[in-house]
């Protein structure tokens, strides 16, 4: 079960297709198994009856991030026809929209910012297996809580892909 819906994905995701959302679940059932295993079980669980507590917010922003980070290659594929709108502009008469296409190092660069977005969110919340030792995740006197979020993004990115390669 996970806290985050679709929709939510679709509005944290700004850029997606909202006349059918259901690319968006097995995103989202991904993100949310992969938030339960670096939260616990025990936070989940209470984030989900009382999803408007801190941790409830934390959690369902952080699973909406991850499945958007999912999401992203799939919503930029040029045999689609769709792609990411990038470009707007606006003239004194009409609205246009023009759709560009993200190129490979551009949808890294944001799943990059998604996932330490998503990181970020939940980082109080991260059990210390996931922290090196170091749970809940604060900034400690040496200011190295950028390097351990860095090395976090690393194992993290390692455990997507082994998550997400299993799932198909």
């Amino acid at each position: 079960m996970s806290i985050a819906d679709t929709a939510y994905v679709a509005e944290v995701g700004s850029f997606f297709d909202r006349d059918d959302l259901t690319y968006l679940e097995a995103p989202l059932r991904r993100a949310s198994r992969l938030v339960k295993r670096w939260v616990g079980a025990t936070v989940y669980d209470a984030a989900v009856l009382a999803p408007t507590s801190d941790a409830g917010w934390a959690i369902k922003e952080a699973e909406a991030l991850l499945a958007v980070r999912e999401a992203l290659p799939a919503a930029n594929r040029s045999d689609t026809g769709k792609g990411i709108t990038l470009t707007v502009t606006m003239s004194s008469t009409e609205r246009q929209t023009t759709t560009r296409f993200m190129s490979p190092v551009e949808v890294t660069q944001e799943q990059t910012r998604l996932m330490g977005q998503a990181l970020e969110q939940i980082r109080d919340y991260i059990l210390a297996e996931y922290s090196g030792g170091v749970a809940p995740l604060h900034l400690d006197e040496s200011g190295d809580r950028e390097d351990m979020i860095e090395e976090m993004k690393i194992a993290f990115e390692n455990e997507i892909l082994t998550e997400f390669a299993e799932a198909e």
